[in-house]
């Protein structure tokens, strides 16, 4: 399990786009990923229930992978996130 806090740099934080592109790593992987915001926290499993938390620009989230590939899928995560 790795646990790992994000600073989200996307100009409009975490929106459709980035979202769909979220569930997309998360689908193609067998990791569990789940998502903390402001204390509310969702598995990426849909596009809404990632929406739902709200993330702007500047925020930290707190992402948590566990899986065999935990790893690869943190860094796509990461880079989803970041860039």
């Amino acid at each position: 399990m790795i646990i790992q806090d994000i600073w989200v740099n996307s100009e409009y934080g975490i929106h459709l786009r980035s979202a769909s592109e979220l569930v997309e790593i998360v689908k193609h992987g067998s990791s569990k990923v789940c998502l903390i915001y402001k204390g509310k926290k969702t598995c990426i499993t849909n596009i809404i229930s990632v929406l739902k938390l709200g993330v702007t620009k500047g925020s930290i989230v707190t992402l948590i992978v566990d899986g065999v590939d935990a790893e690869i899928i943190m860094n796509k995560i990461k880079k989803c996130i970041t860039d």
